[in-house]
Order: structure tokens, then C-alpha cells, then sequence
């Protein structure tokens, strides 16, 4: 009798037990299954508010916001050169809800500059998509008496060790620039490093400094007078601004190089969620309107898959370790 009781308890124990287990996975059921996106969504912008960068962000963050149906919010964290925010955004889980629209300097050159830097591309980053390549502007302070780039060539030739370059700081794809016109030009130039395109214009119209890489915004200036523009780096001239030559057209046909940003987050991010993502970038990038506003302003919008955005970064990769190793450039 013992043992029938013994035997029926049990029984009842195991009952019980498969049925709490099975209530367990019942109620955790939903939370496995929750769609994404069930929050909003933050993409970093690793410079000031107001910048191209972020005035780009945040209209394809509106874009975004309407395709995956969840608010997407643009949240600023500046500092070195865009290393701030990446770092940021590689420290968060990741589960798909935060990104970083990082530029071509932290994912192409700043590795090859400071081995000390802290992460690897290919082992820390997940790629989503390249967004953007901006065709940027040499622009000359009207103190110098060149008027083309020829000229300054020369001019640079007849006056060794006299010209400089700003750039919106160390590292940044303005100083990059700058060093590739020097090495291109066979002229020795000083970089003047500031924090920030904004900061580094006063100095620039005022003739403390003579050149600067910049992207269209700032035509303004030239249409003041304030500033001289020589040359245009892309393959085509632009329809809004007809006089400016390229580099090519400018006897420069070597000088290329690239600015341009790509939407990545932390490492880890489960592949349906690149997949949504991504697509909805598509959708976005290629929205007719968006890509005729942006390209008024010498922005070329361009989408890829994850594996073409880490193709494309490898190629670059390859032209800014070449720069760098032969220009000695090191991280300040």
C-alpha cells in the first residue's frame, strides 16, 4: 500500500512539474516572438548637431522612423574625430537597437593611424549599409594670389614651406586630404588642426590659414567673396555649382579620395534584424525625393548589402593605410 501511494505521489509530482514547465514556456513564448522593432530605435551621430553628417542622419532617420514603423532618434555624442560615439555604440548590447553613422576616417584610416585605437573593423563592427559619399571642395582664403589649382601648385613650388591646410581636426578626412594634395602636389604643407569645420572657417577667410577641405555648405562663403573654390572631388561636375572644375579638369586627375559615412552597430546583431534594417535603409536611400535633395549639396546617397559596405571599407582601407604609412601621419 506504501508503495502504490509512494508511486501515485511521484506520479502527481511529475505532472505537476511538466505542467508549471509548460506554463513557464507559455508565458515566455511572447517575449521570444516579439517583432522587431518593439522600442524606438538610436542612431549616433559621433559630431556636433547642425553638421552635413547630421543634418543627413536625421532625415534618413525620419525616413526610417516611417518604414519600420518605431521612432528612431538621432542622438549627438562628438569628440575625436567621431571616435567617441563609435566607441559608444560598440559598448551596447547588441540587439539591433542602436547604431552609429560612422564616417570613412574611424572605419578606413584611424586603424591604421594608432594601434592603440581600440577596436577592429572587421571584428567589433557589424555592417549595415554604406549611406553616403560626399564630394568635397579644396577652398582657398582669398589672402593667396592663386586663383587655380595650377597656380597654386606653383605658387606652393616657388614658396616652399609657406602654405598650410586646416582640418576639422587629427585624423579627420579633411586632414587626410590635405596630406594626399601635399604628397600630390610635391609640396610640403602644415596642418592647422581645428575642432570642427565651423571653427576652423575664421582662420581660413582671414588668411591664417590658406586651404581647407570642406563639403558644399560651404559655397556660401565663396558667393560672399569670403572664399575662393578650386577644385571638386568627384567624376562629374555639379549642376549647381557649373564653374567649379573637378580635380581631373583642374590638371589634378591622381587626387581622389573619399568622404563618406556607413550605418554599423556592435558586433552580434541576429541576421533577421540586419535584414529588416538594412532593407529599410534601401527604401530610404533610394527615395527619389531624398536622393535629388542630397544631391544639390554634392551628397551621393548609395546603399549596399553588409557584405558590399565591408568590401567597399576593406578597398578604402587599403588607399588610406598606403597614404598614411607613406606620410608618416600619426595620431595626435
Amino acid at each position: 500500500m506504501n508503495a502504490f501511494l509512494y508511486q501515485a505521489a511521484a506520479r502527481v509530482l511529475r505532472l505537476g512539474a511538466a505542467a508549471l514547465l509548460g506554463c513557464a514556456a507559455a508565458l515566455a513564448l511572447p517575449a521570444l516572438a516579439q517583432p522587431f522593432p518593439s522600442k524606438p530605435i538610436t542612431i549616433v551621430v559621433p559630431v556636433t548637431a547642425g553638421g552635413p553628417s547630421d543634418i543627413m542622419t536625421r532625415a534618413v532617420a525620419q525616413k526610417l522612423s516611417a518604414e519600420l514603423g518605431t521612432s528612431v532618434v538621432v542622438e549627438n555624442r562628438a569628440g575625436a574625430a567621431g571616435l567617441l560615439g563609435l566607441k559608444h555604440v560598440l559598448s551596447q548590447k547588441p540587439d539591433g537597437y542602436t547604431y552609429v553613422m560612422a564616417g570613412s576616417n574611424v572605419l578606413a584610416a584611424l586603424p591604421h593611424m594608432d594601434p592603440n585605437v581600440g577596436y577592429d573593423v572587421a571584428r567589433d563592427i557589424e555592417p549595415i549599409t554604406l549611406v553616403s559619399k560626399t564630394a568635397l571642395i579644396l577652398f582657398q582664403s582669398p589672402e593667396l594670389p592663386t586663383k587655380t589649382l595650377r597656380e597654386l601648385v606653383a605658387y606652393g613650388k616657388a614658396n616652399p614651406g609657406k602654405l598650410s591646410f586646416a582640418s576639422a581636426g587629427p585624423a579627420s578626412t579633411a586632414h587626410l586630404s590635405g596630406e594626399l594634395l601635399a604628397q600630390v602636389m610635391g609640396v610640403e604643407m602644415t596642418h592647422v588642426p581645428y575642432k570642427g569645420s565651423s571653427a576652423a572657417m575664421p582662420d581660413l577667410i582671414a588668411g591664417r590659414t590658406h586651404l581647407f577641405f570642406d563639403a558644399a555648405q560651404s559655397m556660401s562663403f565663396v558667393k560672399d567673396g569670403k572664399l575662393r573654390a578650386l577644385a571638386i572631388n568627384s567624376s562629374r561636375r555639379f549642376p549647381v555649382f557649373p564653374d567649379l572644375p573637378t580635380f581631373a579638369e583642374a590638371g589634378m586627375p591622381e587626387f581622389s579620395i573619399q568622404l563618406w559615412f556607413a550605418l554599423v552597430g556592435p558586433k552580434g546583431i541576429p541576421q533577421p534584424v540586419i535584414d529588416r534594417v538594412n532593407q529599410a535603409m534601401r527604401k530610404a536611400l533610394e527615395d527619389p525625393e531624398m536622393v535629388a535633395n542630397f544631391s544639390k549639396q554634392g551628397v551621393e546617397l548609395a546603399w549596399t548589402t553588409p557584405a558590399g559596405l565591408m568590401a567597399h571599407t576593406n578597398e578604402q582601407s587599403q588607399k588610406m593605410r598606403q597614404l598614411i604609412t607613406s606620410r608618416n601621419i600619426k595620431a595626435q
